[in-house]
């Protein structure tokens, strides 16, 4: 008689890089349906979190719920998914202005949802969180192959999903999710060689979030690198890091040409110089378990749970055998992520989902090793459990 750990079915499950994509989808629309049924009573524009300070409730779309304070990013993307070509300051009751026009930079999320809703403003909501749950599988998907190609079982794949902020921003329609999917479509398609679908991936990041620049430019940064030590010569998988640079700056230019400004404005007054605001961000984290209970508790987890992967990623630089744009990338990222110890991004409450990438590229250099991921998968899973627990109940 066959144990059940020969079965075709469990043969399937921890060697196809399918079964985490599901694995993610269902645990992802799962989240989505108990927070839908749960935190927002059935009302999927709660999702949106949108504010009053940016919205007005009589010029807004019949049904948007708003709360009476500030709100929170995604009241901008759903703004833009309503009509994305609209450069108005105010749109259906929605203004867009100062610092928040950097939101206008991440415009593919926002027009995925446009497509999927058909141009349907009731749609919308609902077209937002569909494509954070597709993005969800996509991780997974990718994911697994990449496990699977440093050598890995494809379930390891899984592991990219226990950025804990990840459900954050699947739980409030927010852009970290398809910016994830679409950088590890990206490394995939490169370790394949399929150059075009790089370009496409990359330059679709770009559009997702402006520091998939970053990891764009430590591509490029690695390419030129290898020229001058004449170990390569330019070629068709320059596109890569070329195209998406072209992208993002014609994007730029179009912003500017129809609103007088350029959305690539954002700036954080608490960014430092690398590792310099550390000492702000050990007292920031004593501040949150004395004044913030369970809450500040979880903040700090999800904290230590990304800077456990960072560093563990950071030592294993050595003994990898990720592909070298992947070790760039990392490198680029990691110093840029240790700049904002002292701005508060990585304990403000979902501040630290702004790291997504750096988490990303860290498990993709930890899987390229030799070494066992039980506790890093043990802590992330941890943490991103309770999250998803947390977020369920609140906002």
């Amino acid at each position: 008689m066959k144990s059940a750990s020969n079965s075709p079915t469990a043969r399937w499950i921890t060697k196809s890089i399918a079964a985490p994509a599901i694995i993610a989808l269902v645990i992802s629309a799962g989240f989505v349906m108990l927070r839908l049924l749960v935190f927002a009573d059935g009302d999927v524009t709660k999702f949106v979190v949108a504010g009053s300070v940016f919205t007005d409730t009589k010029r807004a779309p019949e049904g948007l719920f708003v709360r009476p304070d500030v709100g929170y990013d995604a009241n901008f993307y759903y703004r833009l998914a309503l009509d994305p070509l609209n450069f108005d300051d105010t749109a259906y009751g929605i203004t867009i202005e100062g610092d928040q026009q950097l939101r206008r930079d991440r415009i593919l999320y926002p027009v995925l949802a446009y497509v999927v809703s058909v141009g349907s403003v009731e749609a919308v909501p609902w077209a937002l969180v569909f494509v954070n749950i597709a993005a969800m599988g996509t991780i997974g998907l990718c994911g697994g192959a990449l496990a699977r190609s440093s050598g890995r079982a494809p379930l390891w794949g899984l592991l990219f999903l226990g950025f804990p902020l990840l459900f954050f921003s699947l739980g409030r329609d927010l852009t970290e999710p398809l910016e994830v999917a679409l950088l590890l479509a990206a490394f995939l398609a490169l370790r394949r060689e399929r150059w075009l679908w790089a370009t496409l991936a990359f330059s679709g990041a770009v559009l997702t979030r402006e520091t998939a620049l970053l990891v764009v430019a430590a591509v490029g940064a690695e390419r030129v690198w290898r020229w001058a030590r004449r170990d390569d010569r330019p070629g068709l998988r320059d596109l890569a890091w070329v195209a998406p640079g072209a992208v993002f700056i014609t994007w730029q230019a179009v912003i500017r040409l129809e609103t007088g400004r350029f959305g690539f404005t954002g700036g954080d007054d608490g960014m430092t110089a690398p590792f310099f605001g550390l000492p702000d961000f050990i007292d920031r984290s004593i501040d949150l378990l004395d004044g913030f209970g369970t809450h500040g508790l979880l903040q700090n987890a999800e904290a230590a749970a990304l800077l456990v992967v960072v560093v563990l990623g950071a030592v294993a630089l050595r003994f990898t055998t990720a592909p070298s744009p992947q070790r760039w990338a990392f490198v680029a990222l990691a110093v840029f992520a240790s700049a904002f110890f002292g701005s508060g991004s990585w304990l403000l409450v979902g501040g630290a989902r702004a790291f997504a990438d750096i988490y990303a590229i860290a498990v993709l250099i930890l899987i390229a090793t030799p070494w066992r991921l039980t506790v890093p998968a043990l802590v992330t899973g941890t943490v991103t459990a309770a999250a998803m627990v947390q977020l369920v109940w609140f906002v």
